[in-house]
C-alpha cells in the first residue's frame, strides 16, 4: 500500500508529467532508511510511465551547470 506522501508525490508527477529526484529527496529526506519504500515509489512511477529527471533548468531560460533541460533529458533517454 502506498502512503499519501508517495501518492501525492505520484499525483504531482502525472500533473506535471515528471518528477525530479529533488522532489522525490524533498518527499524523503531520509531516503537511506525507507529503501523499500523508495524502490515501490520507483516502481510505481515506472509502471505510470512517469519520467524521472535529475534535475529542471531554471524557467528563466539558462541553465546552471548539472541542470539539464527536460527536452535534453528525453532526448537522452531515448537513444
Amino acid at each position: 500500500m502506498l502512503r499519501k506522501i508517495t501518492q501525492d508525490l505520484i499525483k504531482r508527477a502525472k500533473d506535471q508529467g515528471f518528477v525530479t529526484q529533488d522532489e522525490i529527496l524533498e518527499a524523503f529526506p531520509d531516503a537511506e532508511k525507507r529503501l523499500d519504500e523508495l524502490d515501490n515509489l520507483y516502481a510505481q512511477l515506472l509502471e505510470e510511465g512517469i519520467d524521472v529527471f535529475e534535475s529542471v533548468a531554471p524557467v528563466e531560460g539558462e541553465e546552471s551547470e548539472g541542470e539539464v533541460s527536460i527536452e535534453q533529458e528525453r532526448a537522452r533517454q531515448a537513444l
